[in-house]
């Protein structure tokens, strides 16, 4: 809580999940838009964190913890299961609400339920506008009907040669093959070359 006019102001929260963008991210806009102190979280959840996607997960996050840190925030970063992780955070420090992206992964939705469950109308849902809109895909319930969707919508390859922005390198293992933007997570990033819009 932070001290302001003689009282406390209670925080809230805004939970990263996989837009781990710190600008032009509506989640991030609608924390701070409330008034009150914003305290940056993300969850390494184990149940995540399987295979290769680790690596890529780790330097996105770590990304994301040095833009808040060049503006003077922090970014808390736990380890265990997201919902328990964040429920212990919002009783640590009296959050008055919760806002998060909206993930509609059947997993997600199970776990966004059992916060939902303690918090109620505290935890705030706010709709993915990464990569193609659901207007032109629909709401899939997994990336894989995601992709399948972004096919059929059939967006034409832009002109020239796809270039990430020298954010980040995005290792495979020890070995760095490419850059990949920070303002982007990993699964978005693919979801990019699965449509056909990077060479």
């Amino acid at each position: 809580m932070r001290r302001c006019e003689h009282r406390w102001v209670e925080p809230v929260i805004a939970w990263y999940r996989r837009d781990l963008r710190s600008d032009d991210n509506p989640m991030l806009e609608a924390a701070r838009a409330s008034g009150r102190p914003v305290r940056h979280v993300f969850v390494l959840d184990p149940r995540l964190l399987r295979g290769p996607r680790e690596p890529h997960v780790r330097a996105a996050v770590d990304g994301l913890a040095d833009q808040l840190a060049a503006a003077g925030e922090r970014l808390r970063v736990f380890h265990g299961t997201g919902e328990e992780q964040v429920l212990r955070e919002v009783h640590a420090c009296g959050a008055v609400a919760v806002h998060a992206t909206e993930d509609l992964t059947r997993f997600a939705r199970r776990r966004d339920d059992r916060v939902a469950d303690v918090l109620g109308e505290r935890l705030v849902l706010h709709p993915d506008d990464v990569c193609v809109p659901h207007e032109l895909v629909g709401h899939p319930r997994t990336y894989g009907a995601y992709v399948r969707a972004v096919d059929r919508v059939g967006i034409a390859k832009p002109e020239g040669r796809f270039e990430a922005p020298p954010a980040v390198d995005w290792c495979r293992g020890s070995r760095c093959r490419r850059k990949m933007p920070l303002q982007v997570a990993p699964s978005v990033f693919v979801t990019v070359e699965k449509a056909g819009w990077a060479s």
